[in-house]
């Protein structure tokens, strides 16, 4: 005897979260793993309507793998120029690294703004389009459904996971880093989580002078080839990879 199977039926998001400010964003806010997994991000809640200035955002979130602040604008509806403005001024209050925007149906247009963002951004900004809706199977409870619908391409492999070039360069800086920062030095903490193939050759200088850390280590990686370059003053030799 065939196995009876059931059909997939789509549910109107608002009968599932009527509201979006007292409905949707505390849901979100308890179920971030969800969304986590559809961009390939591991999420901590940072604050739920976290302020800018008189405005208020509906989620800050970080990305524990590296630490990177994420602003997350809800919309359950389709996608307009307000929202799309208040996703930029969300982001710039709290110097996102990760940007999100979730709508419920996203314009052409806006989603062509999306894109354009990731294009014309350096690669310290990543922005994501995501669609909400909601499924069921006969007379299941509705199930939430996550569809990415712009993101960063050329900056990721897969479903938003770090291309194999940043996370070399993130595991090969960590050490560092965490010197640094336990000898009291700052920085911008979204340029320490994304470390590019050309790092800041003045860093490298003055951590080796203020640290005593060797700063030639020189991996033996088939796919790179590197020189060492002298630099100016006491600065021990370091790799640069061309």
């Amino acid at each position: 005897m065939a196995t009876e199977i059931g059909q997939i039926e789509r549910v109107d998001v608002r009968s599932v979260w009527p509201d979006e400010a007292q409905d949707f964003t505390p849901w979100l806010a308890k179920n971030l793993a969800l969304l986590g997994d559809e961009l390939g991000l591991e999420l901590e809640l940072v604050e739920s309507e976290a302020a800018v200035g008189d405005f208020s955002l509906d989620i800050l979130a970080t990305d524990k793998r590296t630490g990177r602040p994420m602003t997350i604008e809800n919309q359950m509806g389709r996608s307009d120029h307000q929202h799309l403005g208040q996703m930029l001024t969300y982001a710039a209050g709290h110097d996102a690294g990760t940007v999100v925007w979730i709508a419920s149906d996203f314009r052409e247009e806006h989603r062509a703004a999306v894109e354009w963002l990731n294009r014309g951004t350096n690669e310290e900004i990543d922005f994501y389009a995501v669609e909400i809706s909601s499924i069921r199977i006969g007379d299941s409870l509705p199930a939430p459904l996550f569809q990415t619908v712009a993101r960063p391409p050329r900056r990721t492999s897969g479903r938003g996971q770090p291309s194999p070039d940043r996370e070399w360069y993130q595991e090969f800086f960590r050490p560092l880093l965490e010197q640094m920062e336990e000898a009291g030095w700052q920085w911008s903490r979204r340029w320490g989580s994304k470390l590019k193939p050309r790092w800041n050759l003045h860093l490298w200088r003055t951590a080796n002078r203020s640290l005593g850390v060797p700063l030639c280590p020189c991996p033996a990686i088939e796919e790179r080839s590197c020189h060492t370059t002298d630099l100016p003053g006491n600065a021990h030799p370091t790799l640069a990879l061309v």
